[in-house]
């Protein structure tokens, strides 16, 4: 397999993973999902300080465009 399948791949599964969760969930689970996560990782002792001061429903709103821009589920971000 060649790194463009891959590509190919690792999209068309990113992409069901997230329809799912919008699906099972609702529209907003998504990104309340990626909050969660940057809340947990903001009070990580190795990596917190990163997010020290930082707007973290900022963060997780722009990682949820990014990743449905990687996804092919919109078109621009």
């Amino acid at each position: 397999m060649n790194s463009s399948e891959l590509t190919t791949l690792n999209r068309q599964a990113l992409r069901n993973l997230v329809l799912e969760i919008k699906q099972h969930f609702g529209e907003p689970a998504f990104e309340e999902i990626l909050l969660e996560f940057y809340e947990a990782m903001s009070k990580d002792i190795l990596i917190g300080f990163f997010f020290v001061n930082q707007d973290l429903r900022k963060i997780s709103h722009r990682q949820s465009l990014f990743i449905l821009k990687a996804a092919g589920l919109i078109q621009a971000l």
